[in-house]
């Protein structure tokens, strides 16, 4: 019996996730992937971020920090790694960590730190590999590119389907009517062009497929631990 890979989408906030990492989400859970979205700040969107997990299908928990006050602390890095450890991923996918965002670049940075730690005891002091020991992958998403997440330069693109994409529209808009709605009809508005030109970038957008492969959200690997074989995202191109 085939065991279900396990996925863990690391948010700073209650958006992040659908806006960047959205469509990827929809493909895993449809490939029958158990996906769960941590969302490190509350915020006022509790409520809007259920509804998103009850349209895609994916788990949803909040990890208690507070808006502008995340910190690459121990205290802080202990309730990511008591998250991560509790769920056991075989794949991360958090924020790009340069980024103008203090809680999205923290955010990065711990998810950082608890990848490399596995990575290390992966490997004993005479090299020697131990492929049992747990060791996630992890895979870096982007957030409003050119504003907020900085020097992203992509080595992953995963198609959408036009009816993935439709769902990450939907998932997105749930959004704009927070109280912050001009700037997040602007989020929306330039995450629409980012997919678009994630695909252009991809090659999704060749001649003759104009209609049915035209957007693409865009992803950073992190490097593989020695003897891990890079898991591959659904709709990867």
């Amino acid at each position: 019996m085939a065991f279900k890979k396990r996925v863990v989408v690391l948010a700073a906030h209650t958006d992040d996730a659908e806006f960047g990492a959205g469509g990827v989400m929809v493909n895993m859970i449809r490939a029958g992937y158990e996906v769960v979205v941590g969302n490190m700040v509350p915020g006022g969107a509790e409520t809007v971020g259920r509804t998103s997990a009850a349209l895609t299908g994916a788990a949803v928990e909040w990890l208690g920090f507070e808006a502008q006050a995340i910190e690459d602390s121990p205290a802080a890095f202990a309730v990511v790694e008591s998250f991560l450890d509790r769920h056991k991923p075989d794949l991360i996918l958090t924020h790009w960590p340069i980024d103008e965002h203090a809680d999205h670049r923290v955010t990065g940075s711990l998810t950082i730190r608890y990848v490399d730690a596995r990575q290390k005891i992966r490997i004993d002091k005479d090299g020697g590999i131990h492929p049992r020991r747990y060791c996630p992958q992890l895979v870096f998403y982007e957030v409003i590119s050119g504003k907020q997440s900085k020097c992203f330069r992509p080595d992953r693109f995963v198609d959408l389907d036009r009816d993935v994409f439709a769902l990450k529209k939907r998932l997105m808009r749930l959004y704009t009517g927070t109280p912050m709605t001009g700037y997040m009809k602007s989020v929306y508005a330039h995450h629409l062009l980012m997919l678009e030109f994630r695909a252009r970038e991809s090659g999704a957008c060749r001649h003759g497929e104009i209609d049915r492969g035209i957007w693409a959200e865009a992803f950073v690997s992190y490097p593989l631990a020695r003897g891990q074989q890079k898991l591959a995202l659904p709709g990867e191109r």
